[in-house]
């Protein structure tokens, strides 16, 4: 009896670390340290804000609050490595085996542009506007007022230098073309 439970303990205990090495590789992706992931809290802080969220409902998802948590912020982490609606619902119902999966094949990569979309749309949030609202008003005469325009379209185009050279908008949290964090001076 308990040569079994050992051997299940060890079982979970491999899988366990397995499931926090393929969270590390697509940390890694995503520009971060893939040792966060072995830092409990951390790794949860991260993998929110990964999926543009704010960390801190990541550490919340050692709460009751997990139930409702979790879909939310599994669904945006997966939206910023383009995975298909299938593997965004097994990822939901089953992410011991899709972030493995997603860790191994090499199919999935970081998408830059849809991180900082995401980052947008939910500052337009913040500030009481839609994110989605139209940015143009019949004030400009070049403009249609009935264009739409997404919000991470819309906002400050101010252009700023890169630390890799690049230029990029004050409001990208990740160079497009590094795919660092700039540091803005």
């Amino acid at each position: 009896m308990y040569a079994f439970t050992n051997i299940f303990s060890l079982i979970y205990i491999v899988a366990l670390l397995f499931m926090f090495y393929s969270l590390g590789v697509l940390f890694e992706r995503a520009g971060r340290s893939k040792w966060l992931a072995f830092v409990p809290f951390v790794n949860a802080g991260v993998f929110a804000s990964i999926g543009a969220v704010n960390p801190v409902l990541g550490l919340l998802m050692a709460s009751p609050l997990m139930i409702i948590l979790y879909p939310v912020l599994m669904y945006r982490f997966l939206i910023v490595f383009n995975t298909p609606t299938k593997v965004k619902i097994a990822g939901i119902l089953l992410p011991f085996i899709v972030i493995p999966y997603m860790a191994v094949t090499d199919k999935y990569d970081f998408d830059v542009d849809m991180y900082n979309r995401l980052r947008h749309a939910d500052a337009k949030i913040q500030r009481g506007q839609s994110a989605f609202e139209q940015s143009n008003t019949s004030s400009d005469p070049n403009v249609s007022s009935q264009e739409f325009t997404p919000a991470w379209d819309s906002g400050d185009t101010s252009v700023v230098a890169c630390n890799c050279g690049a230029k990029i908008s004050s409001q990208d949290v990740v160079c497009p073309h590094c795919g660092n964090n700039p540091e803005w001076t």
